[in-house]
Parts: C-alpha cells; sequence; structure tokens
C-alpha cells in the first residue's frame, strides 16, 4: 500500500479513476419495526486513499439511490452535485431540467449580497443617475450619502442583522433612500401600500414583528398601530458615519405578503443571495445596465415594485419614479416622456394600453409577467412596440426572488396554442413532477418544482406552511412548490398550463380567494359566500362572488371589503343567491352558479339613460355600455361602473375614451383628477357632471 501512494506522488495521478459499487436490492419492510417505517435507504461508500471518487448503488422498491464521496476541496461538493445532477439525467432525462450556469454580473467577489453590488455601482459611476424623481434627478453618490444618513439613525435605534423595518413612503426617492438603507443596516425592508385599508396595514406590521416604520409626513398616521415611526424627511442628511454591516447571501433583504388561503395574509422571506442570482440571468435577459430607465410605477407592496428597485440600482442604470395613480393620462407620461425604457408590465394592463393607441417611442425592453399571456395579445404587443423593443414573457412566484424564467419573443403567432415562460434562471433546477412527486415524461404536463439559490426561506412565523410549499424532493433537493402546472416543450423552454388549486392572479397579484370569502362572510347580513376567479375576455382573471344575504346589497358589501381588501381582490362581480349549489358529495357545484355577467348596482333595474337628454351623456353611457359589454339601454346615471363589473384597469380604459370624445385634450388633466382614486361608487351621473365640470371650467 505504502508503495502505491508513493507512485501516485511521484506520477501526480491516481491508479484508478473511480471506484462504483452495488450494495444490492434491499427489502424496506426488512429494515421497518413496530413505530417505525423504512421510506429510502442509501449505503455510504467506503472511500479510501487509492481512488478520488467513489460512488455507491442501492436499490429498494422502484427507487434508485447513487451516493458519491470525495476528497474535500474548494468547489469539490458543488462541483459533485453538478456530476450527480448529470447522471440523474443520463437515467430519467425528463427528472430535471439542467440549471443553467452561473455567469456573473460583476465578479465572483461581488455576488454575496445586494449591499456589496449596489457599493460597486457608487464606486464605479458615483455621478452617474440612480433615481428620476418628479423633482429631479437623484445620483448614485447622493443616494449612497443620504441612505448613510438613513442607516446610522437605524442603528443608533437598535436596528440590525435580523430586524425588520417597514416602509410605507411610497414611490418616492424618499422610499428609495429608506429601502437602501435599511438593507445597509443588515435589516430587511416591509414595502408597504398607502392604498391599502389602514386595518390591513397594521394587521401587517403587527404579523411581521417591525421593529420600526419609515415614512413620509403626509402618511405617518395611516398605521394605527404601536410601533417606532421615523419619518424619512426629518433625519439629518449631515452625516460623516459611512454605515457597514456585514451581511451574507443567506440574509433576508425584504419581506413581502401574498394573499392566503385560509384569509391570512403570509410574509415570504427573500434572501440577499436570492436576488443576486436573479440579476445573474436577468442582466442578460432585460439588457440591464448604465443606460437602463426602468419604469417605477408599481404597488410597493409587491415583488414587481422590487424588480424595478433592485434590476436597475444593482447593474448601473436608473429607477424611474411613477408616483400618480395610474390613468390613461399617467400611462401616456410614462411610456412616452418619462424617459424610461425598460418597463415590466402585466397582460392585463397591456391589453389596455395596446387598446389606448398612445403615441409610443420605441422602448427598449418590455417584460410581460403576472399573468398568462396568450399569443394574439403578445403578436398585438409586438406590433405596438415595434420590431426593435426587446419583448420577454418572464415568470416568477414571489418565493422564488422576483423572476425565474423568461422568454424572448420573436414574431409569435395569434393562432398558436401558447406563449412559453421560457428556461430558467442561472443555477435554477427545474422539476416537472405528478402528484406523488414523480418526474412526469418529456411534454406531458407536471407541477412546476423549483431549487437553487433562489429560494426563499420560507413564510415568516408559518412554519406550518413553509414545510408545505419548501419541500425537499425523495434526492435531497430543497425545492419550492409552485402550484402551476406546466410542460417541458421541444425547444427545452417551460410552457405555463395553469393552476393545479384555485389560486388566481389579477393583474399581476397572486390572489387565494378563500381570503376574500373569509372577509366577504364577516360581512353584517351575510351568512354564506363563494369568490371563484374565473377568465375574463381578453385575458387576464376577475374575481366573482356568490353571497347569501339577509339584509346587505351591493353598495353595502362592497363599501365593507373596500374598508379591508386591497382594490384588486374586491369580486369585479357581486351575485346575491337563494342558495349555493352542492354536488351529490356536498361539495360546491360551480357548474350551477349563474354565469359571470354583471349584476345590475340596483335591485330593479335602472331606467334607460333618454338619448334627448344630453348629448354628453348619451356619448358617455355609450362608451359604458362598449366597456362593459352591456346593452346600453340597462344603463342610469345611478349606474355603478364596479357594481357592473368593471375593474380599475376596465376604468383606465372607459376615462380615456371619456377624455378623447367628450372633454377634450385641454380639460382632460382636469377632468381625471376629479375622479382620481375613486375605488367605488364611480357612477355615470359622476362621470358625466366631472366632464362637464372639467370642459366648463377651461372655457371659463
Amino acid at each position: 500500500l505504502a508503495s502505491v501512494h508513493a507512485f501516485g506522488a511521484r506520477a501526480n495521478r491516481n491508479l484508478v479513476s473511480a471506484i462504483v459499487s452495488h450494495a444490492g436490492k434491499i427489502d424496506l419492510a426488512a429494515l421497518s419495526a413496530p413505530g417505525f417505517a423504512a421510506t429510502a435507504v442509501r449505503a455510504l461508500p467506503v472511500h479510501t486513499g487509492l481512488v478520488p471518487i467513489s460512488f455507491v448503488v442501492v436499490e429498494s422498491g422502484t427507487r434508485t439511490e447513487i451516493t458519491v464521496s470525495c476528497r474535500a476541496g474548494r468547489g469539490v461538493a458543488e462541483r459533485l452535485e453538478v456530476l450527480l445532477d448529470r447522471i440523474v439525467a443520463e437515467f430519467d432525462p425528463a427528472a430535471a431540467l439542467p440549471a443553467p450556469p452561473a455567469r456573473g454580473i460583476n465578479g465572483p467577489a461581488n455576488r454575496q449580497n445586494v449591499n456589496s453590488l449596489f457599493q460597486l455601482q457608487v464606486r464605479t459611476r458615483p455621478d452617474a443617475v440612480a433615481v428620476v424623481a418628479p423633482d429631479g434627478e437623484y445620483t448614485y453618490a447622493e443616494i449612497d450619502w443620504w441612505a448613510d444618513a438613513v442607516a446610522a439613525e437605524l442603528l443608533r435605534r437598535g436596528i440590525g442583522r435580523g430586524s425588520i423595518v417597514a416602509v410605507l413612503a411610497d414611490r418616492s426617492v424618499e422610499g428609495m433612500v429608506a429601502q437602501v438603507a435599511i438593507l445597509r443596516a443588515g435589516a430587511a425592508f416591509l414595502p408597504l401600500d398607502p392604498k391599502h385599508p389602514a386595518d390591513r396595514l397594521a394587521d401587517t406590521v403587527a404579523d411581521s414583528g417591525a421593529a420600526l416604520l419609515l415614512t413620509r409626513p403626509h402618511l405617518r398616521d395611516l398605521v394605527s398601530t404601536d410601533i417606532d415611526v421615523v419619518v424619512v424627511d426629518d433625519i439629518d442628511q449631515d452625516t460623516d458615519e459611512p454605515v457597514h454591516v456585514p451581511v451574507t447571501a443567506d440574509d433576508i433583504a425584504f419581506v413581502t405578503y401574498t394573499s392566503g388561503s385560509t384569509g391570512r395574509p403570509k410574509g415570504v422571506l427573500v434572501p440577499h443571495g436570492g436576488i443576486v442570482n436573479y440579476l445573474e440571468s436577468a442582466s442578460d435577459w432585460y439588457k440591464l445596465g448604465p443606460n437602463t430607465r426602468f419604469a417605477h410605477y408599481h404597488t410597493p407592496a409587491a415583488d414587481m415594485a422590487c424588480a424595478a428597485f433592485f434590476s436597475p440600482l444593482l447593474t448601473g442604470g436608473a429607477v424611474t419614479l411613477i408616483p400618480d395613480d395610474i390613468s390613461h393620462l399617467t400611462l401616456q407620461t410614462m411610456l412616452r416622456d418619462s424617459g424610461a425604457n425598460t418597463f415590466l408590465l402585466t397582460p392585463s394592463l397591456l391589453e389596455v394600453i395596446v387598446r389606448l393607441e398612445i403615441d409610443v417611442p420605441t422602448p427598449r425592453t418590455v417584460i410581460i409577467g403576472g399573468e398568462q399571456l396568450h399569443p394574439a395579445l403578445a403578436a398585438k404587443a409586438r406590433t405596438f412596440f415595434g420590431p426593435d423593443a426587446h419583448l420577454l414573457n418572464s415568470y416568477g412566484p414571489t418565493e422564488l426572488s422576483i423572476v425565474c424564467t423568461s422568454h424572448v419573443i420573436g414574431s409569435p403567432d395569434p393562432a398558436a396554442p401558447s406563449i412559453p415562460i421560457g428556461h430558467p434562471a442561472a443555477n435554477t433546477p427545474v422539476f416537472l413532477l405528478d402528484e406523488h412527486q414523480r418526474p412526469v415524461p418529456a411534454g406531458e404536463v407536471g407541477e412546476l418544482y423549483f431549487g437553487g439559490p433562489q429560494l426563499a426561506r420560507g413564510y415568516l412565523a408559518r412554519p406550518e406552511l413553509t414545510a408545505q410549499r419548501f419541500v425537499h424532493l425523495p434526492s435531497g433537493e430543497r425545492t419550492y412548490r409552485t402550484g402551476d402546472l406546466a410542460r417541458l416543450l421541444p425547444s427545452g423552454e417551460l410552457d405555463f398550463v395553469g393552476r393545479a388549486d384555485h389560486q388566481v392572479k389579477i393583474r399581476g397579484n397572486r390572489v387565494e380567494p378563500g381570503e376574500v370569502q373569509s372577509v366577504l362572510e364577516h360581512c353584517p347580513g351575510v351568512s354564506r359566500a363563494v369568490v371563484l376567479g374565473r377568465a375574463r375576455e381578453g385575458g387576464g382573471n376577475v374575481l366573482v362572488a356568490y353571497v347569501i344575504a339577509d339584509h346587505s346589497d351591493d353598495t353595502t358589501v362592497r363599501d365593507f371589503l373596500a374598508e379591508r381588501l386591497p382594490a384588486y381582490m374586491i369580486p369585479s362581480t357581486l351575485h346575491f343567491v337563494d342558495e349555493l349549489p352542492l354536488t351529490a358529495n356536498g361539495k360546491l357545484d360551480a357548474s350551477r352558479l349563474p354565469g359571470a355577467s354583471p349584476a345590475p348596482a340596483t335591485a330593479q333595474a335602472p331606467a334607460a339613460v333618454d338619448p334627448d337628454v344630453d348629448d354628453d351623456l348619451t356619448a358617455i353611457t355609450t362608451i359604458w355600455a362598449d366597456v362593459l359589454r352591456l346593452d346600453v339601454h340597462t344603463l342610469s346615471a345611478d349606474s355603478d361602473f364596479f357594481a357592473l363589473g368593471g375593474d380599475s384597469l376596465a376604468s383606465v380604459e372607459m376615462l380615456a375614451k371619456v377624455s378623447r370624445t367628450v372633454v377634450g385634450a385641454a380639460a382632460e388633466p382636469v377632468f381625471v383628477a376629479q375622479l382620481e382614486g375613486l375605488l367605488h361608487h364611480l357612477t355615470l351621473g359622476r362621470v358625466h357632471a366631472a366632464a362637464s365640470a372639467a370642459r366648463a371650467g377651461v372655457n371659463s
């Protein structure tokens, strides 16, 4: 043996390449005992100094386990994981899609956390624009200096690694600085939307355990809970205290809340390493870099806002803030006049933009995501944005650090069956599995599971839910079970098919109908309710509610929901029914429920608008009937747009058409300002009155 070792040392080689052993077939029943049932067995290689690597194979039932052993060294474990993946793929190519290799966005030394990537931009381009706001442009050096002052204040207040800090600052430069500062202090930020009901904001802050709230002066009173509040505007910016708190890839960068099926939203813990890995691929997918101007019009509480925040700031570009509520005027400004060249749009919003026929200069990149994209809309988008626009269909649950797959849209065929969601991000293995977590054959539909560094740590203080959704496969791989169904195309790309459960996407926001149902059943007078997601004509989804109520009407119920839920979670249609039909097994029989056509806003049919009364009112009524797909004779001045099945995006289209046909360009801003933020009680009469007042004000 000594001579063998001596020969190996002199020749700098091994006598054999590897040892492969077969431990035979094992009967799991023979390894079981009362109170213990063996479900898997693995054999451990006996490693020797004679060979560099050893394999051992053991079989049990229908499973084959392979274990590998090797001498330790830098990078050995990672290389062995890749080797095992290749072996599995040779035996069962459908078991996993190979994860693309890492490309490195700024070199290995700067790939550990978000803070190091931002600091790299500060060092290399301090005078470059980082944030474009309505009041001016802010450079990386200015954001860095301001964030140091805020981070120093956080440290003085005991904030550090492991802390969560809530941010209620809307789409403002103060909000961007607050998020950079929280990360710099080693903490995680929890973004809040000031448009959400006060009770929901308070519940979110309380559930998160946030230690502090950073906010703006006009928003400080929106959160009515016992928490330390600091106004960003009041912090002394004159500081010479550069803050550097070491963080790792595993530290949490931000927490964002998604809808919960039990009626309780859940906080997703997204680590620094997941964001860094997202950027490995997103930098190429979206052509991110110093020339990027990423439009940020999103609700701050969603991970789409995090995409607009992290994507440009960590790659040398700029965030372009769009602070106003979405309207046809805001969309025109954002697409045509803001200077932004990179946009992240849901298919629902994209549909509205295409119909508005805004004169759009050719953007650099248009990312479509948040909902299923249909080929007909993809073809319209390609024509609308022009051949030079880089158009992509992207996919990514919150639990997978923003985006985890992307597909470049070339010249889509409107008659094609679907638009792929593309290839996975770097270092991101994908599994298509059946209900028993077994791989499905290539081309067959399976549930999507993702592994790799983009996985969230789990759900905040929800270990039981984390265990349900973040599962270890028999191979030992930790994955996120998405609940989405997909298939592998011959091209190697993934094709999204649908959901395995009742969850729906509403304008890019993930909604569990069960949460809406839970709130609805607490409404006075409502004894029972069911909420379902339905596909809407032209793409996207809407929520439809079926309510058994003793003494509640449409307006009362909507007002109740508006005080407790974000606007996108309020059903577009409420059906008041005497009973909920059941199957022979006692389950809800959805096929026997009334259709998704809108219900009238009042109990009695409204009197039709008299066409001889007012030409403007007649024109507005015709627009409503067209947008809502209703008979014009069913509408009256008291008709409520949202009670008739309209949603916020449909209202954008409606108000744009009223502006063009009735109000006129000069009075448009005044008209929109009168109705901005009116999420309920948007009646035909109010729209008519606003149009008349706006035009009269301009002509006076």
